[in-house]
């Protein structure tokens, strides 16, 4: 059980992205009316959100600080859509294959120097494992029900931030994740 909570506080640091790339993405309901939204509220967080208290503050209060700079109001009273955080992360591998690679009459070839049947190490595979976590903000509709706009975003887990690093990288990639909501119409 202490693991489980460990990787999944591990996987709650990757929202403050370290120094690494975040990848955002966004999609949307073509047919939804974006002119219409005024007022939002907050469903309750995923499990995975939810371990983290700080975190989880840290990106609604992004988020929330995202959405009053465009005149959206947080109202309990009468929401025009919900917003539900969620997180997800998986182990990945990268690996490097120094490969064949011929110079004047040596050869690399898998990791070794060959020349006329002698083999020394020069390197070889290297494999590197890294967890990547993804966080989703999902944007519902009171007066449909449906799902009307989705923001991706995904890195490199980092654990070692300071507070004040975790803050600056969620509001960065939260303004990021944010840009282009609401959609803009396009022209038909």
């Amino acid at each position: 059980m202490k693991i489980k909570i460990f990787l999944i506080i591990t996987f709650l640091l990757l929202l403050s992205f370290g120094c690494s790339t975040i990848t955002v993405n966004y999609d949307y309901d073509k047919e939804a009316d974006f002119s219409s939204l005024k007022q939002y509220d907050w469903l309750e967080s995923s499990q995975v959100i939810r371990e983290d208290a700080l975190l989880e503050k840290r990106i609604k209060n992004a988020i929330n600080k995202n959405l009053h700079s465009k005149d959206f109001i947080l109202s309990t009273e009468n929401p025009d859509f919900l917003i539900a955080l969620q997180g997800v992360k998986e182990l990945k591998r990268d690996v490097i294959d120094y490969g064949h690679t011929t110079y004047g009459r040596y050869t690399a070839y898998n990791g070794y120097w060959r020349d006329y049947g002698h083999m020394r190490s020069f390197g070889g595979i290297e494999v590197i494992e890294y967890e990547q976590g993804t966080v989703f903000v999902d944007f519902i509709s009171i007066a449909t029900k449906d799902l009307i706009w989705r923001g991706t975003g995904t890195g490199v887990i980092e654990p070692d931030l300071s507070p004040q690093a975790r803050d600056k990288r969620i509001n960065d990639a939260i303004s990021e994740l944010l840009e282009n909501f609401p959609p803009h119409r396009e022209s038909d």
